[in-house]
C-alpha cells in the first residue's frame, strides 16, 4: 500500500540524522521505537494524520522480543557454519542484525512523511517531550500521545547489586570471551534461545526453571543438566571464583556465567509514568483500556509497554485510537466496521484541538 502525500509535511533525509526542527506540534505524537510503534505511526499516516516520533539513541533493541528474535537469527547463522565464532564476532553480527531493522523501520517512516526525531528525551507534561539533539533542544507535542517506548528484561530483586555476577540475554555479548559453563536462570523462550546460542559455540548449559512440565525445552544435546521445579534467590561468589546462582533450597550451581531470563520490565525511559498520573503495573508497565487509552486521557500505549486488560498490534491500536479519538479521519480512511442491528448512539468524543488552542510560536504540521 502506497503513502499518500501529507499535508504540510517537509521532504527529510533518511534516517537517523537529526534535522533542526523546534516546537513542533502534530495530531499524533508517538514516544519510543518498539516496532508496535512503528506500526501504529505508518497506519496514521496513511490515514492522513501529521505523525512524530521521537527515539532514543543507541543501538540497543526496543524490546525484549527484538533482542530474542535476533539471537535467534545468529544462532540459525552459527549452525549453519563450521569452525566457533568468536564473542567479538558474533556481538558485531548481532549489532547488525539490529540495525537492519531499525533501519528499515526509519525508511518506511520516512517513506510515508513522519517526522522522525533521535535524541536523548523527557517528559515534560502527558502531551509534551523535550529532545536533546546534537543540533539542541527540540520540543515535541501532540494532540494524542503514543507510548511505545518497550520493554527489557527483568531483574529480579536477588539480582540488584549484583549485577557484575550476571546478565540478562541482552548483555549476552559484554564479555572479552566465550565462558565454558553456564547456568540460565529461566527455560522461557529466551533462556532457551540462549541456551542454544552458547551450546552452538561450545559452551556446557544448565537450565534451571520453577516449572517442571509444560516447558519447551531446546534439543537435549544443547544443555549439559537442567534443575526444573527450582527457582533463583541469590547470586554469590565461589570459592574457585565462579559466578554461583544460588536456589530456593540453598544449592548452588557454579558456572563461568549466569544468564538470567525471568521475564520482562518496562523498559528505563517508562519507568516514571507515575509522574504523568498514569497506573501502572508492579513491572512499570501501562494499564489501558478497551481503546488502548491509559488512565491519563489523551495518552495511549501500544506494544511490550503496556500491561494489560487490553493489549494488540501497532494497526489495532492505530485504528482504535483513529475511530475514538478521529472519527472524521477514520470515517474517510478506514473500512467501515459492519453495524449491529440495533445500536446505542454514543456521542463522539470531542477533539482535544477544539478545546485547546496551539501555543504561540508553535508550528501546526498537517
Amino acid at each position: 500500500m502506497r503513502c499518500p502525500p501529507v499535508a504540510g509535511k517537509r521532504s527529510s533525509e533518511l534516517v537517523l540524522s537529526v534535522r533542526v526542527v523546534v516546537n513542533m506540534w502534530y495530531d499524533l505524537l508517538i514516544v519510543g521505537n518498539d516496532p508496535a510503534g512503528v506500526q501504529a505511526a505508518l497506519t496514521a499516516a496513511r490515514a492522513g494524520l501529521s505523525v512524530g516520533v521521537v527515539w532514543p539513541t543507541g543501538d540497543a533493541p526496543a524490546t525484549t522480543s527484538q533482542t530474542i528474535d535476533a539471537l535467534d537469527e545468529l544462532t540459525e547463522r552459527i549452525a549453519a557454519r563450521t569452525g566457533r565464532p568468536t564473542i567479538a564476532a558474533c556481538r558485531a553480527e548481532f549489532r547488525k542484525i539490529i540495525a537492519r531493522e531499525r533501519d528499515l523501520a526509519a525508511r518506511l517512516l520516512q517513506r510515508c512523511g513522519v517526522d522522525l526525531i533521535v535524541g536523548d528525551w523527557r517528559w515534560i507534561s502527558d502531551r509534551r517531550v523535550e529532545v536533546a539533539t546534537e543540533s539542541g533542544l527540540q520540543t515535541m507535542e501532540g494532540e494524542r500521545v503514543l507510548v511505545a517506548t518497550g520493554d527489557t528484561f527483568r531483574r529480579p530483586a536477588w539480582m540488584l547489586g549484583q549485577e557484575e555476577l550476571a546478565q540478562t540475554p541482552d548483555r549476552l555479548f559484554e564479555r572479552s570471551a566465550w565462558p565454558q559453563t553456564a547456568v540460565i536462570a529461566g527455560a522461557g523462550r529466551a533462556g532457551t534461545i540462549v541456551a542454544r546460542l552458547l551450546a552452538a559455540v561450545g559452551v556446557r548449559v544448565t537450565l534451571v526453571d520453577r516449572k517442571s512440565t509444560g516447558l519447551s525445552l531446546p534439543p537435549v544435546q544443547t544443555w549439559d543438566d537442567a534443575r526444573l521445579g527450582s527457582w533463583a534467590v541469590g547470586l554469590t561468589r565461589t570459592k574457585a571464583d565462579d559466578a554461583g546462582l544460588v536456589l530456593h533450597d540453598g544449592m548452588v550451581v557454579a558456572a563461568d556465567a549466569v544468564v538470567v531470563a525471568v521475564g520482562s520490565e518496562a523498559a528505563p525511559a517508562g519507568r516514571n509514568f507515575g509522574r504523568l498520573g498514569a497506573r501502572t503495573d508492579s513491572r512499570g508497565r501501562l494499564w489501558c483500556g478497551s481503546n488502548f487509552e491509559t488512565t491519563v486521557p489523551g495518552l495511549f500505549a501500544v506494544g511490550a509497554v503496556v500491561a494489560g486488560p487490553t493489549t494488540g498490534t501497532g494497526y489495532e491500536t492505530a485504528v482504535a485510537l483513529l475511530r475514538s479519538e478521529f472519527p472524521a479521519v477514520a470515517n474517510q480512511h478506514l473500512p467501515r466496521r459492519p453495524q449491529p442491528a440495533a445500536t446505542t448512539q454514543v456521542a463522539p468524543r470531542a477533539s482535544v484541538g477544539a478545546a485547546r488552542a496551539v501555543p504561540a510560536g508553535w508550528r501546526v504540521i498537517g
